[in-house]
C-alpha cells in the first residue's frame, strides 16, 4: 500500500475527541520512538525522536484538516 494511502486509512480510523488530546503522540520504549494513536496502537516506529515527532505532527495536522472538512461538509448537507 502506498505510504500516503496508509496514513489516510489510519486517519479515517481515528475518532475525534472533544478534549485537546492529539490524535497521535510519540512514546519511547527500548530506545525506539513509536507514534501511537489514542488507543495506544503503534502506527510506526522510528529510531530517532525527531523523526517520530515529525510524523506525529504531520498526522495530527492531516487529522485536524480532514476532521474540519468533514464537519463543514456535514453542516452543508
Amino acid at each position: 500500500m502506498h505510504c500516503l494511502a496508509f496514513i489516510y486509512t489510519l486517519l479515517a480510523m481515528a475518532k475525534p475527541q472533544d478534549d485537546c488530546t492529539p490524535a497521535y503522540s510519540v512514546e519511547e520504549k527500548d530506545d525506539k520512538h513509536r507514534v501511537v494513536d489514542r488507543s495506544g496502537r503503534t502506527i510506526l516506529q522510528c529510531a530517532g525522536a525527531q523523526d517520530a515527532m515529525h510524523y506525529a505532527t504531520l498526522m495530527n495536522q492531516a487529522f485536524e484538516v480532514g476532521y474540519k472538512a468533514g464537519y463543514r461538509d456535514a453542516n452543508k448537507a
